[in-house]
């Protein structure tokens, strides 16, 4: 079984900028070669980003097989593959339990990365997607609350039930039973769990999701 993580970073957050040049900080996150490539890197707090998002991403993924596995960010390597753009970047996370394939893209104010557990890019198997919330709220860059989980929520149902249930039933996505007081969306379809391996994510201005269905 496959399983699904996803991050989301508002670049239009104030605790972004900057973050780079702080070396304890850094040095919390990343490992030395890591931080040895922010000192080669066009934009170092972009680079600095995507390998935060990376290993949140794929923290989410393992821990859905293993809720008991270290949330350190030092206990995960991001390996980039080199041929990648300035919008897309792909690579594999090594981590305390399996590796984690993920795909980076640096949107319009975001960087939005998606993982799946195994060593194949995960584009073309997750479905994903990133959208915007100022409309329906003032940004909190310190916070979250009930509302960005309901918004994204609505979305995927919506989407599962145009494009993957089509008449097929109603939707509902609720929380897993709490482990180590984190509790991940499930997918069911008229009451009865699907193989729909569902992460979502949110932050500032944005909500993000990624799915993948197991056969």
């Amino acid at each position: 079984m496959k399983h699904a993580g996803n991050d989301i970073i508002d670049l239009a957050s104030p605790f972004v900028w900057g973050r780079s040049a702080d070396s304890r900080y850094v040095r919390r996150v990343l490992l030395p070669d890591e931080e040895a490539s922010l000192t080669h890197a066009r934009d170092p707090d972009i680079l600095f980003w995507m390998f935060w998002a990376s290993k949140e991403a794929a923290y989410k993924a393992v821990s859905k097989i293993s809720p008991l596995v270290t949330s350190s960010p030092l206990k995960y390597s991001l390996t980039l593959d080199a041929s990648c753009s300035a919008k897309l970047r792909t690579g594999v996370v090594s981590t305390p339990g399996p590796p984690v394939a993920v795909t980076l893209f640096r949107g319009n104010g975001f960087i939005h990365c998606i993982g799946i557990t195994g060593t194949s890019h995960p584009e073309k198997k997750l479905t994903h997607g990133v959208l915007r919330i100022d409309h329906l709220k003032i940004p909190d860059f310190e916070s979250s609350s009930s509302m960005e989980s309901g918004y994204v929520r609505a979305v995927v149902k919506k989407k599962l039930e145009s494009c993957l249930f089509r008449d097929m039933g109603e939707v509902f996505i609720t929380g897993a039973p709490f482990r180590k007081g984190i509790s991940y969306p499930e997918v069911y379809l008229n009451h009865r769990r699907t193989a729909v391996d569902l992460s979502l994510s949110h932050d500032g201005r944005f909500v993000a999701y990624a799915f993948y269905v197991n056969s």
